[in-house]
């Protein structure tokens, strides 16, 4: 049966001009960690809704392939992204992952409004993983001068995170297929028991060395 058309605007609280960013790979024992900012105006929003864009929760890792480059192409946005390799060393260096979440937000809202030389005005949105004092308190001076806000599971509510939820799973399943490619190997998203066990084989495959810089070794599954 014909499948009913997801319209996600109905359920944008705010579609003026605005920034948003979204990471993705936080969950993930295997793979980077990436953020994306993306700057939409409110005649960007028919092309959104004409390309299904939601949560990237939500839409399907095909569809996210399908579309990816094409949005990206359409829409004006900054991607940011740590290697698993350069997280683990950061983390070993008492770097927590919010710190390191924080900073690499403010990154990529920095490079945006610098790309697009954006006023200072525009409203920004944070998808949040952290209270916003902590946030602020982690990227200190360095915090761009824009009106902020905060809000949890922000791409359900505002359509440049959701942007930048889809463009930051974009670009971390283009690295997600170099890795299995690079290892003849079907991975496994997430932190789970199944994980565990590719990782195992991996090891026994090609040595800790060729693997490890693929995994975020504070993650409990590397002990």
């Amino acid at each position: 049966k014909g499948e009913k058309k997801h319209v996600p605007s109905s359920s944008w609280e705010d579609t003026s001009t605005q920034i948003g960013s979204d990471e993705v790979g936080k969950g993930d024992f295997f793979g980077p960690l990436i953020v994306t900012a993306s700057y939409l105006e409110k005649k960007d929003i028919p092309l959104l809704i004409s390309y299904g864009v939601d949560d990237s929760k939500k839409m399907k890792d095909e569809t996210i392939l399908e579309i990816g480059a094409s949005l990206k192409k359409k829409t004006r946005s900054y991607t940011v992204m740590v290697s698993p390799s350069k997280l683990s060393r950061l983390a070993s260096s008492s770097f927590n992952m919010d710190h390191i979440l924080s900073l690499l937000h403010n990154t990529a809202q920095k490079g945006l409004i610098e790309k697009y030389s954006l006023s200072n005005e525009v409203l920004v949105y944070v998808d949040q993983f952290t209270p916003e004092e902590e946030y602020r308190r982690y990227v200190r001076n360095d915090i761009i001068s824009n009106p902020m806000f905060f809000r949890t599971k922000g791409e359900t509510y505002y359509p440049s995170v959701a942007l930048s939820s889809v463009l930051s799973r974009y670009a971390f399943l283009l690295e997600w297929k170099k890795m299995e490619a690079k290892f003849h190997t079907e991975i496994p998203k997430g932190a789970s028991a199944t994980v565990d066990k590719v990782y195992g084989r991996l090891v026994n495959l090609y040595g800790h060395e060729a693997v490890d810089p693929y995994v975020k070794t504070f993650f409990a599954n590397f002990k």
